[in-house]
Formats: C-alpha cells, structure tokens, sequence
C-alpha cells in the first residue's frame, strides 16, 4: 500500500526543512516504518481522540442504556520505536502493566496480551473504556470485531511454470506463515501433499477454540488449500515452507452452525504477534504472512487506517522485520471497496483473475462475464492504481485446484483467498531469484517489483479507460532482477526543475525517470533513452527514482530515491461543508488559514467518476453555489492556488446524493410514530429508492455479513413499552425490483447495538423483523438493497410498520420468580417471546462459547424440606427457546453464584438438562432458564417448559428425558421453492428453496440440482451465502443435521448468459431440487421450478 499523505507529510518534515532548495538522499531499505497518526475523534466516553470512529458512536451507549455491558476492544498502545528499530519487548511489557494496572479490574479484562506487537485485546464497560482511552500509555483504541473466511492452468497463465521448470527456481528460503483455519492431518500426520514443507503449527482463539495451543488441525479445509497453492504439489513455490497458524474454531457450534467459524481481530493479531516472536528469537524464521481473511468495505486507505489501527501497527512491525504481508481483498463484488486489513497500509492486497472461461462468472451475482486472465467479478477493487491504490496486485484465484481435507489433492476452489497465496508464492519466487543475483528484497522493494513487472490486465466491470491491475509475472520479475539498478546523481536544481544523471546499464534499452510529489503522492514517469534529462518540478518535496528498461519492456528495481524541494506548496483549505439549498443546489463553504496569491479552485466528480475543476475563484472567496441536473452522488473537494498554479493539498471531501430520499442520511432519518396496538400498519412508499445512496458510516449488518446499499433511515423514540413489526411490503404488495435488507439498532446505528436484522424473510426476497422496544428509548432502522440498484430502474422500496399488543411473562423477573414445590413438576410459560433481560440478570458459565446472559430471561425458585437430588429439563421448548441455557443458584439478585449450569443436554440437541444437582435442606435456589440467542426476535408462540423431579436423600438420578419413543425412527424431508415460475434477465434472479426435516430423528439431508441449461447460468448458495455451485451439481453437498421440524435454506441465482445469437438460451427451461435424507432408510423430495426468457 501507498502511505497517507499524512504519513508522507511526516517523514518529509524529518528528511527536509521546507522552503529552500534541499537535495537528500534516502536509502530505499532504511524508509520509516512509523504508521500515519490517526485522525482525532471525539469520544463520548472520555474527553480524548483515541477511540476510533465506530467505537466513538457507540461509547455514548456505554454510559447509557448498555451501562454495565462490555465490548471487545483491540488497545494501541504508546510505544515508540527507537533508533527505527520496533518497539521493544521491555518497552512493550512495561506500557502493558502500566495499564493494565491503572485499570479497574471490575470494569475491565483483559483477553490476549501480545509480547511482540504494542497492543491489548479486552472486554471494557463504559467505566474501563473511559480509563482505557485516558490513559498516557494508550495512542489508540478500536474495536475487536469479528472477521470471516473471504494450479497448472495457473502457472501457464502466470509464467510460473516456465521460472519453475526451466530455472529451477522453486521459492527456496522462503517461509510463509498462513493465518487461516490450519492444516489437515490424518491420525496426526500432515497431509502427504505438505509433507516435510510445515516447519510449525500455532493455534489462537479468544474463546477456547483451539484443541492446543501447538495443534492447526484443519476441519474445514480452507488454510489445507491455501497451503497448497503456496507449495504443494502443484503449488507455486513447491520447495518453500509454511507456519499454519489457525485462528478460526472448529464448528458446527450453537453460534455458527457450520464449519465455517468466524474469528476476531484478537485471534488474528495474537497470531501476527506470534509470527514477531519467532522473527526475534531466531531472526528469519517467517519471511511472508498469507491472510486469506477479512472484512468490512473501505473506499480509501485513510479510512481503513483510521478504523484499524491495531493492524496498522503490526504490519509496519512485520515490515520492519522484513516480512511481507499478503492479504486478500474479498469477494463480495465491491466495485468502489475492499476487506480490511487488505487495505491497511504496510500489506500488499491481492485481487483475483480468472484462469478459464468461464470461472467466476457462476459465482457472482452480477451480470459481468471476466474473459481468461482479467480479473474476476467477485473480487473486491477500486478502480484506481498508483498512489490510493487498494488493490496492489492481481494473482489467479478461480477454478484453482490444491489440497484439502483427508488427504485429498483435487480440490477445486474460487475466491481472492486463493489468489493471495499464489501471490505470496510468487513472493518466494521473486525472494529466490533476488538471491541467486546477491539481491534481498525489503517488503517495499517486493511490493514495488510485482507491481512494476506485472502483466497489465482489466476488470471488464470497470469502462476500458479505466486503470488495469499488475498480474504476478514470475518470467517477468526474472527480466527485472536481471538488470542492474542505475547509479543516480542530481545536479541543476532551480526553482522549477533539475536534471537528473545516470550510469549506462548492460541490456538496457532505456530508462524510465519517476518523479513523485510526496504532498499529492501523484507520479509522473518519463522515458528516456540516453543518460540524463531534467525534469519539471512542482512545489513541496519530490522523490526522484530511475529504473533500466530491458528490450522486453520490463523496468528494474528503482534507484534509491533522491529528495528535492524547490518550492512550498500554499495552505490547505479547511473546515468544508455542504449545504442544501433545494432538489438541485448547494452551498459549499471553506475556510483559508493563509490566503494564497493565485485562486481557489473547486473540484467535483459524480458517482465515483473523475475528478474535474468546476469553477476558480478569487482568493477572498469562502463559499460557492453549485448545481447538478443528474441525479446520482456529487461530491465535492477544494484546492488553495498560488501564483504559479501550485496548489495545496486537497481539503476533506463533502458529497451530496442528488434525487436521494430526504432520509438518505442518519441525520436526516424519517421520525416515525408509535401508534396504539392494533391499528392498521402505517405504509410507507420510496419511489426514490434507486437515487439513495451508502454513507461510509453505515454500519456492517449481520445477516449480510457486509455493508447494504442504497441506504435510507427511520427512528422513532418509543412512548411505551411494545412491540413493532418492520417488513418490507405495504398493503399486502412487495417492493419493486430490489432485494431489501432491514436492520434495527437501539440507540446510536452500529454493529453492536444491533437488535434484528432481516435479509429474505421466509422464502420471499422482502425482509421482515418483530422487536421489543422499551419506553424512553430511541431506535434507528435501516432500510437498503443487498446490492447497488441501477439508476434507471423502476425500483420502489415500500415499508408496513405494525405497532403490536405487549405481552408480559410473571416469571419474567427474579423477584417475580415462579415458585416450584413437591417431588416433581412440570412449568410451562407461553408467549415466552415477550421476557426480557434485566441489567442484573446473571451470565451462564456454561454457554459453549464463554459466559453469556441469552435473550429473554425466566426465572423460578425451590426450596427443598430435605437434603437431595434435583434433575431439570426445559426439553419441549420450542421457537426463540428451543436453544436454552440452563443454571441454578443460591445468594440474591446481584449477588448470585453459580451451583450447577447446562447448555446442551448432550451434543446432536439444544435443549438443557442437568442431573443429581445436590441440593441442602432450607436453602432456596434459584433457576434461570435463557435464549441461547441474543438477538433473535421473540414471539407470542414461544413456548418454555421446565419440568424437573427432587429425590430426598438418593443416589444420583439419571438427567430427565422424555418417555421412549413407541415408533421407530422415520426419516422424511420436504423441499419446497418460494417460485414455480421464474423469468431469467440479464440481472440476476433469486429463488430460495426451503429444506426441512419432516421426520421424528435427526440427519443430515444430500441436495443435487440441476445444472444450468444452454444461455443460462445458475448459482446455488448456502444458507451462509458461500457459492456451493459444483458440490450441489455433482450431488455432494449435505447440509448440517438437520433436527425433527428444523430447516435449512439454499438460494438459488438465475440470469441469462450473454452468448452468440447462433446460440440463444432455450425459451423454457426447468431447476430440478431433489433432497434425500442421509440416515437410512432415505427419504427423499423433489422441487421444480420452470424458468423462462
């Protein structure tokens, strides 16, 4: 990654003084590592600017109605390096005890602790956040969110085969460290494709996910494959090493039902903090890191650092270690964004081509066919290269076939996670050959040789004039480190240029001169075919470089860059606003610290377009009326202009969305109004929904796993305790040609004070969400599109808002416990939905993944006459409670302690029980019964049943169960599609198809589809939104048990293929679903849907 400006403007105020004409030389190797200071944010917590931008709109919170609750947070701490080494360990270990120390151990704990790294990751309240962000040992605090999971064909696109082949260069010496979910092992032995090749294993996890802190067994098979691509068999660096480091837990568990378990920023940065341990103890040991992980949409790498200053901080260690980093840029089809860390500086991001035709194109939801070579339509970009480039380089990452689980060597995989590891094995191709020349590659001079090598290839989403991507070129970085790097001198240096010399290279044929302003990062390349030549200068400090051109077109490494400043560039304009003036008008405001001598200067772009000037005014002006006749996002940015057309650096951006709802933005939300229960929803209808547009603080919503587009905003503050229903339709019709999302936030929008979220309700595409709400409080509810909607559409977005009766549970708090006597009973709460969770309700300590509260909260109270046994059971639950947590205590509200706790009665259900609990005589117990989920909206269905027997004076009992069975187990599944006819366009459509066990016994259910007929394409995905296309094709693909009653879902995305006229789609064509039970004997299902053109 290219550094901010701020960063820039930092290390040139250590290399020069401004103002006068200063030559300095700059060795590449010794560049600082510093990370760019962040840009203060106010926080509500604590009278500093070291919270983040998400943590800062979510402290008020904590001080408020979370009071008491604790996030995840990662702690920067202020360790500075010294003599630009990385900060010490002793210097890291003091700063940690110092806080750690000053906290108060009520309101603040710490999770992992880092020996390497400068930073901590805790659970804090409002009262530690506070403390936390005070403290003088503490630079930055973020939150710990949580991350996801985003080669012969190859190495022939690539070149690779031919460097492997004919050079034997094989990525000898090189150690790649891969941060993902381990390795396979077969009875403890590493999979034969990786035998000898894994030097270590390592395992973190916050939560207990980790068998041992030494063992990477992987269970899901992504890191197997990963490894693969790097140096298996077929890999691209097939004599280099790997360090698995697994970070992700092994699933299915109550929180992830399948194996694909998400991690923390926590785990990751453990690891990375791992991999800087095992370089100081034995320096060398880790030469790359492969991350095919990540999260999140960033447009710029301003606002990544700024949201991630923990990883920030470890890759500017790594770096210093001489450890590069690639990391994957994510496949959710962001045109304008991409995951982080990718887009954190100091890493080297990773997008994905496709290596045939067609690859990617039955994996994305848009209608973009990606040619052999170019990069693929999932892949996470921006469409910029050069100094705010996100994507560094491109590598093949569709149809790669490598390693997985149990030994298997044809597994075949598509995705930016298996184009950062062939990246990274290029990296140790590019470190071997570097070598054989008596070259070594800092990070930097890695990252700058794959991109100024790599083969210039489009994204075919993007017009044709828009910039092409480096795709790795092993042949290519051959040709470069072949050539000798010119000698530089400079001489000549006026006020305008100065002339530049080098020494003549061997098989040269020119030589390319760069020129880089370090105020706007802007390059400027000139072509030379002789010695020397002068170059124009503009104003601020310029990085002037040189390279060799071999015949072929391939630069060489650059020269070390020399600095020159010949002029100071005016004062930046600041303080810019925008305001609305009407539908099509707006003022736009500044203020100019140093009035300059020239002109200011205003520029604007629409809808992520090229910038242009739109108007030069006088030096006295402050403000300027603007207007746009096309709807769509303007935005807007304003340069101070001296006399010679030098101009400052750019001031913030400001943006409007034109024709955009009136409640585009969170400020500008439409208030609604809670009505009495009973009467008729209110309907809402936004016909402007197509013109609305994301703001880069919408908060990341869960049942997307990503960021909604075309956002529009409602709050209302409830007057009375109740219950609201969201959904999108209004009088019974659904919105027009979108793909909803909904999501409600309690107080402030951010992921944490999430409360539901909806994203294809049932089997239809709307959304639909219930909620309790509380009287006194403010809500916030999003309304947006599971993808950008094309401006001229006729999308209309439509709401039915239902205020509901309230329902109350008498055992719904400790006081109002119902109280159990006798032998034995049998309790049953209906209309369970409606319990709450009151501020002392206790954690259960059982709960799989750590102590947890649970949703809606019920509580009962026995006390025994005689000492004894006590069994529970809350089997029968049903609804939101059919997953319970389960613990009995003795003490007061406030003051409780924990006598015995379940979550699981045993591993295949999510019932509780628990068994020959010894209770004493007079002492009253307490039990409480919880919803394992948190968020999961309740319901006047829910039904909670507690039943329970108490033996005096007796031996243990076994766990209460209901009676056997008289019947056998039966085994029968359904199958049935929100469609019977469905029309295919050139946008995608979806059909989501219901599974459910029909049965008396729980198993796992087989689904075979068709495959896509001629002219069409077709794409299956799981409940968890991951493309299981071919397993569903070939019949292979089961789904996770599936218990009596329960259901699971796929989705199933149809469009037309563009294709030779000679060759149009058939007019009908026919998805055929059929689902067979796993458990003998089988039962099966079948569901059709016709599709048409």
């Amino acid at each position: 990654m290219r550094p901010t400006r701020a960063h820039v403007a930092a290390l040139t105020a250590i290399l020069f003084a401004l103002g006068s004409a200063t030559l300095t030389t700059v060795p590449a190797a010794a560049a600082d590592l510093t990370p760019a200071p962040i840009s203060p944010v106010v926080s509500t917590v604590a009278n500093d600017d070291t919270l983040t931008a998400d943590l800062a709109d979510q402290a008020a919170d904590l001080d408020g109605k979370d009071k008491g609750r604790k996030i995840g947070v990662i702690a920067v701490l202020d360790v500075p390096a010294a003599n630009g080494r990385p900060a010490s360990k002793r210097s890291i270990a003091a700063a940690r005890s110092s806080v750690l120390g000053d906290l108060p151990s009520k309101h603040a704990v710490a999770n992992t602790t880092y020996s390497n790294l400068p930073a901590i990751s805790l659970d804090v309240d409002a009262t530690g956040l506070a403390a936390l962000a005070a403290h003088e040992d503490v630079l930055t605090v973020q939150r710990n969110t949580v991350v996801k999971l985003s080669m012969v064909t190859a190495n022939n696109l690539t070149g690779a085969t031919q460097v492997i082949e004919n050079e034997d260069v094989t990525g000898t010496g090189t150690t790649v460290a891969i941060i993902d979910t381990g390795v396979d092992k077969t009875n403890g032995e590493i999979h034969p494709g990786l035998a000898g090749d894994v030097v270590g294993e390592a395992c973190f996890h916050e939560n207990g996910g980790c068998a041992s802190a030494t063992d990477a067994k992987d269970i899901d098979g992504h890191g197997t494959h990963v490894a693969g691509i790097i140096t298996g068999p077929n890999g691209v660096a097939p004599s280099a090493k790997v360090y698995p480091i697994k970070v992700f837990a092994d699933g299915p568990t109550a929180e992830c039902p399948t194996t694909e378990c998400p991690t923390t920023d926590g785990d990751i940065l453990a690891a990375l903090d791992h991999v800087v341990g095992l370089n100081i103890a034995h320096p060398g040991t880790i030469d790359e890191v492969n991350m095919s992980l990540g999260g999140g949409a960033f447009e710029t790498a301003e606002s990544c650092n700024a949201a991630n200053p923990a990883y920030l901080q470890a890759f500017a260690t790594l770096n210093g270690q001489g450890v590069s980093t690639f990391v994957a840029t994510g496949n959710e089809e962001y045109t304008d964004a991409v995951a982080a860390p990718a887009c954190v500086d100091g890493a080297i991001g990773v997008g994905s081509v496709d290596t045939t035709d067609p690859a990617s194109d039955p994996y994305c939801w848009g209608a973009t066919h990606s040619p052999i070579g170019q990069v693929s339509c999932f892949s996470n970009a921006t469409p910029v290269q050069g100094k705010d480039e996100l994507v560094d380089v491109v590598a093949p990452g569709c149809e790669i076939v490598s390693l997985g689980l149990n030994g298997n060597s044809n597994t075949t995989m598509c995705g930016t996670s298996m184009a950062t590891p062939y990246a990274a094995g290029v990296g140790a191709l590019a470190a071997e050959i570097a070598a054989h020349n008596g070259r070594t590659l800092t990070p930097a001079l890695l990252e700058d040789l794959l991109e100024s090598t790599g083969v210039q290839v489009a994204d075919p989403r993007y017009p044709p004039t828009a910039p092409k991507f480096p795709r790795v070129s092993p042949p290519g970085i051959k040709q470069s480190l072949e050539l000798e790097v010119p000698a530089t001198t400079a001489s000549g240096v006026g006020t305008t240029s100065a002339t530049v010399s080098w020494g003549s290279i061997a098989g040269a044929t020119g030589y390319q001169v760069n020129v880089t302003s370090e105020i706007t990062g802007d390059t400027e390349t000139i072509t030379v075919g002789g010695l020397t030549t002068t170059v124009p200068l503009g104003c601020g400090p310029h990085a002037i470089t040189v390279r060799a051109v071999s015949s072929g077109g391939i630069p060489s490494l650059p020269s070390d860059p020399f600095v020159l400043t010949v002029r100071n560039c005016p004062a930046a304009v600041e303080d810019v606003t925008l305001t609305a003036i009407d539908d099509q008008s707006h003022t736009i405001s500044w203020s100019v610290p140093d009035e300059p001598s020239g002109a200011i200067v205003l520029q604007r772009r629409s809808l992520h377009g090229q910038w242009g000037d739109v108007q030069t005014l006088p030096t006295s002006a402050v403000s300027h009326v603007d207007a746009v006749s096309s709807c769509g996002l303007v935005e807007y940015r304003v340069f101070a202009q001296d006399a010679n057309a030098d101009r400052s650096v750019a001031s913030d951006v400001v943006r409007r969305g034109i024709c955009a709802p009136a409640n585009d933005e969170v400020a500008a939300a439409t208030v609604l109004t809670q009505t009495p229960p009973g009467q008729a929803a209110q309907q809402i209808t936004e016909p402007d929904a197509m013109w609305a547009t994301s703001s880069l603080t919408d908060p990341v919503v869960s049942c997307t796993q990503g960021f909604a587009a075309n956002t529009q905003w409602y709050t209302f503050t409830a007057s009375a305790q109740g219950r609201v229903n969201i959904r999108t339709t209004s009088a019974g019709e659904p919105s027009t040609e979108v793909d909803p999302v909904l999501a409600v936030y309690e107080g402030s929008p951010g992921a944490s004070n999430e409360v539901a979220c909806s994203d294809d309700a049932g089997t239809s595409l709307d959304s639909d969400v219930t909620v309790n709400v509380t009287a006194g409080q403010t809500y916030f509810v999003m309304l947006g599109n599971w993808a950008d909607v094309a401006g001229d559409s006729a999308s209309v977005q439509k709401l039915a808002i239902q205020w509901l009766p309230v329902g109350t549970v008498d055992n719904d708090t400790f006081a109002g416990a119902t109280v159990l006597t006798g032998a034995g009973f049998h309790s049953s709460v209906i209309a369970a939905g409606f319990a709450t969770v009151a501020s002392s309700d206790p954690a259960h300590q059982c709960a799989r993944l750590g102590p947890r509260v649970g949703g809606g909260t019920l509580w009962w109270r026995y006390t025994p006459t005689a000492n004894g046994k006590l069994n529970l059971s809350t089997i029968g639950s049903t609804e939101r409670f059919a997953d319970t947590l389960l613990s009995v205590y003795t003490g007061t509200e406030g003051s409780l302690s924990t006598v015995a706790c379940n979550d699981d009665a045993v591993a295949t259900v999510t019932y509780s029980s628990l068994s020959s609990v010894a209770l004493q005589a007079g002492t009253t117990y307490s039990i409480l019964v919880s919803s394992y989920s948190a968020t999961m909206p309740g319901s006047a269905n829910d039904l909670v049943t507690l039943s329970g027997t108490f033996t005096a004076n007796a031996a243990i009992q076994p766990p209460v169960k209901p009676a056997a069975p008289v019947a056998a187990k039966t085994y029968r599944v359904s199958v049935k599609a929100s469609k019977r006819t469905a029309r295919a366009t050139k946008r995608p459509k979806k059909v989501i198809v219901t599974v459910r066990n029909a049965g008396n016994a729980a198993s796992r259910v087989r689904i075979k589809a068709s495959k896509a007929p001629r002219g069409y394409t077709f794409v299956y995905r799981s409940a968890a939104g991951k493309n299981i296309t071919k397993q569903v094709t070939a019949g292979k693909y089961r789904t996770a048990i599936l218990k009596p009653g329960s259901s699971t879902r796929i989705t199933v995305s149809l469009k037309l293929k563009r294709v030779r006229k000679s060759a149009l789609a058939k007019k009908k064509a026919t998805i055929s679903i059929r689902v067979t039970s796993v458990a003998k004997p089988a039962a099966s299902a079948t569901a059709k849907v016709r599709v048409r053109r």
